[in-house]
């Protein structure tokens, strides 16, 4: 599972509250945010080919955290039944 959260005077803090018991081993991954904080205003008022550029660089950053994700991927494997 995964869970968001930011660095908050020296301590990690989760975004939205997580059903973890007390004692819990996690493991945390820094993400490269090397593109700013834009909001949907600003990325309303982007021209399609800077909304492109966004994302893929989005996509790009994020493809490694979906592609180790062994949850995901063994609820989402094997073959496709029509």
């Amino acid at each position: 599972m995964t869970y968001r959260g930011h660095v908050r005077n020296g301590q990690i803090a989760l975004d939205d509250p997580a059903p973890l018991p007390e004692g819990a081993e996690v493991s945390v991954q820094v993400l490269n945010n090397s593109d700013p904080q834009v909001t949907r205003r600003e990325i309303l008022q982007m021209s399609i080919e800077q909304r492109r550029q966004l994302l893929m660089r989005q996509s790009d950053r994020l493809a490694g955290t979906y592609a180790d994700d062994a949850e995901r991927t063994q609820w989402q494997g094997g073959d496709i039944l029509e």
